[in-house]
């Protein structure tokens, strides 16, 4: 029994020895009345892995026993529990006062395990025996092998609700305030990878690291008691959530794998067929296998998973020293892990749990994950890139093609209709009046040829404009479009600066883009007119096409709603390596709009 401490103001310290059985789980522990006497004694605070308690254990109680003294008094009396490691039930004289999180059976695994809180339980006071003996009776439940376990960390005291209201609720906030923001980072991890699925990001590593962080994230629902904040406090879901978490594993492993290259083998087999067969629960059956693999299948499991965390980091120092990509990045994430799994192992005061209600394993679990996101928008960049250098190296070769082409057009073609026109106006002269007509007759063969020549340098024109080297985009943006009002009897009214200085990758890729929106209004929008604007300022520069004609379909069931086809997707593919976007769509006054925009 401890006496009465009254060093803090209103306060009964209940620190001390204390009685705790490991070993047997009965309701009859609450009842004050209960003998406890051979019972093991542990100090108060502190936890069952300092003390040297079996590290098997889930389910345990503890029985303070305290006298309260005569001329203490209290209109809201509480027990104060400090903070406990994980879920509790609280009884004071056989009446529960109190709990967080949910014990279940011994030996079950079926406990709903809360985030790391303080505790403070208010009670009536008449349950108080006042100048006499009383039991503040605690079950509590911890994840065996893992954690501390226990009321690890004080004040563990008879206190007043209203005094110590409020540093409970500063210490409260900050510790949910923490589990929160731990919260949003892996919620916005998997906002970020299903908004890259949905981009359509569906590389192999992009796959794989869904499956690793699918499972943890709904694991972390139930770590973050984040399941019972939405009113789904149940110990199957919790349980399943705790399976379906354990699913990790087999998946990290063919992750790390793919990323650096590494096949799987033999022994990463094994481990991920072994880590799933772990999950395989059952009940206690008083058959002595069956009951050792229900109370030790946890522990295989976490032997797995250390054993394949060794492997993995075989696996990345071996990738680090051939200099392999995404070793660093793995290894950075894989040495976070270590230091602070190692930090919760040689940490037995707790101070991080009890500064900031969390353990070091949570961050280094984060910051593994982290690295893997890394190595995951690595690989899409990677591959960006690489379909970019590719795009301009199509693009590329298909300007050098039109070029060719143009040349042969110009200088082959066009030199042999010329040579035509030349000697058919020559036998037009030598036969002018014999026989009648036939001059009429060469002069129209005359015309077709120059409609021919006009029509190849139009062509040859089309396919690289030789005034875009020479007389600058203004011009060459000129001369297409008063081309196009003669050929289409269209209106054409364009707006572009005298002079605009731009690269000639950019300057090839705008022109390209203006050639293929400004034949699509003038061949196929049935316009009567079309605006042009080339504007330019610090950052960007802007294009404009937009004609009257028939618009785009308004019938969003119709494939046709959105333009496709491969005039558009050049457009889109150029305004991409131009690191802009392209917009078809709509315009104000009907018609469509055709703008690109990049930077300058």
């Amino acid at each position: 029994m401890v006496a009465a401490d009254r060093s803090l103001a209103n306060e009964v310290l209940l620190t001390g020895e204390h009685a705790i059985t490991v070993d047997d789980d009965r309701p009859a522990f609450a009842d004050p009345d209960y003998d406890d006497g051979d019972w093991a004694r542990i100090a108060v605070p502190s936890s069952l892995r300092v003390s040297g308690f079996t590290p098997r254990t889930d389910v345990f109680w503890y029985r303070l026993r305290f006298d309260v003294p005569a001329d203490w008094a209290s209109n809201t009396p509480a027990v104060r529990l400090g903070i406990i490691d994980r879920a509790d039930e609280t009884y004071l004289n056989g009446v529960r006062i109190g709990g967080h999180g949910r014990v279940g059976p011994r030996l079950s695994d079926w406990h709903v395990y809360p985030p790391i809180l303080p505790r403070l339980y208010p009670f009536d006071p008449d349950l108080l025996v006042v100048g006499g003996e009383n039991v503040v009776a605690v079950r509590v439940a911890r994840e065996p092998y893992i954690d501390d376990g226990g009321i690890i960390v004080g004040p563990v005291a008879l206190v007043d609700m209203a005094s110590a209201l409020p540093e409970y609720l500063i210490l409260r906030q900050k510790f949910l305030s923490i589990n929160y923001v731990l919260f949003g980072v892996e919620t916005f991890l998997l906002v970020s990878l299903i908004f890259a699925l949905y981009m359509k990001r569906r590389s192999r590593v992009v796959f794989l690291f869904f499956l690793v962080y699918l499972p943890f994230y709904i694991h972390t629902l139930e770590r973050r008691d984040i399941l019972s904040l939405l009113g789904f406090e149940h110990p199957a879901l919790q349980f399943a959530a705790n399976v379906i978490g354990a699913l990790t594993l087999p998946a990290l492993i063919a992750f790390v794998a793919h990323a650096l290259a590494n096949p799987v083998g033999r022994l990463g087999r094994f481990l991920q067929f072994a880590s799933v067969a772990a999950l395989i629960s059952v009940p206690l059956t008083g058959v002595a296998p069956l009951d050792w693999w229900a109370m030790e299948s946890g522990l295989v499991w976490h032997a797995l998973f250390l054993i394949s965390l060794v492997l993995v980091v075989v696996w990345s120092v071996r990738a680090l020293i051939r200099g392999q990509p995404h070793a660093i990045a793995l290894s950075v994430g894989l040495s976070a892990l270590a230091a602070s799994m190692f930090g919760d192992i040689v940490l037995p005061a707790n101070f991080v749990e009890a500064a900031y209600g969390f353990r070091l394993g949570e961050v280094g679990v984060l910051a593994f994950l982290l690295s893997m996101a890394f190595i995951v928008a690595q690989t899409i960049l990677q591959t960006d890139r690489a379909l970019r250098r590719a795009n301009t190296d199509v693009l590329t070769a298909h300007e050098q093609e039109r070029e060719r082409l143009a040349r042969d057009i110009h200088d082959s073609i066009g030199q042999w209709l010329t040579t035509i026109k030349l000697r058919l106006e020559l036998l037009g002269a030598d036969t002018a009046g014999d026989p009648p007509g036939a001059g009429g007759r060469v002069k129209e063969l005359v015309s077709d040829v120059d409609h021919a020549i006009e029509d190849t340098r139009r062509v040859a024109q089309d396919l690289s404009p030789v005034f875009l080297e020479e007389q600058g985009l203004p011009a060459a943006m000129r001369t297409l479009s008063e081309r196009a009002a003669r050929r289409g009897r269209i209106a054409v009214d364009i707006q572009v600066p005298p002079a605009i200085d731009l690269p000639k990758t950019q300057r090839d890729h705008l022109y390209r883009v203006f050639q293929e929106a400004l034949n699509n209004a003038a061949s196929h929008a049935e316009a009567s007119r079309i605006a042009i604007t080339l504007d330019r300022d610090k950052t960007h520069v802007v294009l404009t096409v937009s004609d009257d004609g028939r618009g785009l379909p308004s019938d969003p069931t119709t494939t046709a709603a959105k333009p496709t086809g491969l005039g558009l997707k050049t457009m889109r593919d150029r305004a991409r390596l131009l690191g802009g976007r392209l917009d078809v769509g709509p315009g104000a006054n009907g018609g469509t709009t055709v703008r690109l925009s990049f930077p300058a």
